[in-house]
């Protein structure tokens, strides 16, 4: 959303300024043109995409808990904590 602004008002004020201004960091206004999603934005689609077939493959029946230490168990899947899971869901 920052970002956003930041592109909107880049013709008027200095893109290093509204930078410090909002907090953020030029780097990661520049990384966001490029449209690539993020390391962290890429693992929390991955947990979803995992959280999601762990309950697939259990019926329905697992709660956030359940989920956490099956993702735990597995190689094959990303593991998280059960705060991360419970977010997920």
């Amino acid at each position: 959303m920052r970002y956003d602004w930041i592109a909107k008002h880049k013709a008027v004020f200095c893109v290093e300024v509204m930078c410090k201004v909002l907090g953020v960091s030029t780097s990661g206004y520049y990384g966001h043109l490029q449209g690539k999603p993020s390391q962290r934005v890429r693992r929390h689609e991955q947990i979803k995409h995992d959280v999601q077939r762990v309950y697939d493959e259990h019926h329905g029946i697992y709660g956030s808990w359940k989920i956490a230490d099956v993702m735990q168990e597995r190689d094959d899947l990303e593991s998280a904590c059960r705060n991360t899971v419970a977010a997920a869901m």
